[in-house]
């Protein structure tokens, strides 16, 4: 028995070191060109990254977060010794103007932002009543944050741009649901990627190290005053 106790050990060392080469084979890579707590001053570094590196900024160049700042990655999805090479070829042509070099991360080291989608809807002028209703209710920082968007082709949405984890994006939703009685029917989550805004103030915003902390909402009405007038009042005058 006790002839078979080192090949056994030796087996499940084999296996140990397998699981390990396995593990270290399916994590992936991304390129990471610079972090920054200002979220405008990242998006104008992106578009000459995006000129410099002949990248298409919206699908290419991604702004991701990390604790309390924002990054711009390029997801290639690559092994380390792949993501090295395409780093080492950009960053001849990144030295040369003067910019960071590229770094190569793992996928998993930061995490993907979310605004808030309140409404969808073929028209705009649609979205418009309920865009200052919930303006009005959500007040200050967080109400000028809000912004009718253009999702695609043919649709539009109210959209709360939070640039916010998942986590916290969610926490925020459950928040201002509260706030504006739509318990049953929250806000959905919506990838944070610059689109252009046909109505708000929110794309003029410049968000400073807001990922985990989103705005103050307006403190909810007393027992004793009805919500649905703050609701209903006019907005005030117009990341």
């Amino acid at each position: 028995m006790q002839r078979f106790i080192p090949v056994l050990l030796i087996t499940l060392l084999v296996l140990v070191q397998s699981a390990g080469a396995f593990g270290a084979q399916a994590t992936r890579y991304a390129l990471v060109y610079r972090w920054d707590g200002e979220r405008q001053r990242l998006l104008d570094y992106r578009q000459r990254l995006a000129s410099l590196l002949s990248l298409p900024a919206d699908t290419h160049l991604k702004i991701v977060g990390r604790d309390q700042q924002f990054g711009i990655v390029w997801e290639i999805d690559r092994t380390l010794a792949q993501a090295r090479k395409v780093a080492e070829k950009q960053n001849a042509s990144l030295r040369r103007a003067g910019l960071k070099p590229v770094q190569v991360t793992p996928r998993n080291s930061y995490h993907h932002l979310y605004h808030l989608l309140y409404r969808r809807d073929s028209d705009p002028e649609n979205l418009r009543q309920e865009y200052a209703r919930i303006k009005a209710a959500l007040g200050g920082q967080a109400g000028a944050r809000l912004a009718i968007e253009q999702l695609d082709a043919r649709t539009y949405g109210l959209v709360y741009r939070g640039w916010q984890g998942r986590s916290a994006a969610l926490k925020t939703g459950k928040q201002q649901a509260a706030r504006l009685g739509l318990k049953n029917t929250p806000p959905t989550l919506l990838a944070a990627v610059e689109r252009r805004a046909v109505h708000g103030d929110a794309n003029r915003a410049t968000v400073r190290g807001q990922i985990a902390r989103p705005p103050v909402v307006s403190s909810p009405a007393q027992p004793n005053q009805a919500p649905t007038a703050a609701i209903a009042a006019p907005p005030p005058s117009a990341a």
